[in-house]
């Protein structure tokens, strides 16, 4: 049977159609348009995985500092150590 795409109103016939699960639940669309709905979807959890790793990674920098904090390192001087290692690396690089 004959069907238009809802979302790019091309023809296909019902059978060749997949069922929509962002853009229109519950509705057929053509199988070029599902394509692009399934590329938009694997991008929305990609996305939703990247942004979990980083809050996961924010989570263990506080936790690191606050052991830091334990140990006796104040934030600042860790950072300057910090800072001043990677000046140290930077200029042997660029010697390089």
């Amino acid at each position: 049977m004959p069907t238009p795409c809802q979302k790019c109103g091309e023809w296909f016939d019902l059978h060749d159609g997949y069922g929509s699960k962002k853009w229109f639940p519950k509705t057929t669309i053509c199988e070029t348009c599902h394509e692009t709905e399934k590329d938009e979807i694997d991008k929305d959890e990609e996305i939703s995985q990247l942004q979990e790793t980083i809050d996961d990674a924010k989570v263990t920098i506080l936790e690191a500092k606050l052991r830091l904090k334990e140990l006796g390192i104040e934030d600042e001087s860790f950072s300057s150590k910090f800072q001043n290692k990677v000046k140290e690396l930077q200029m042997k690089k660029d010697q390089s």
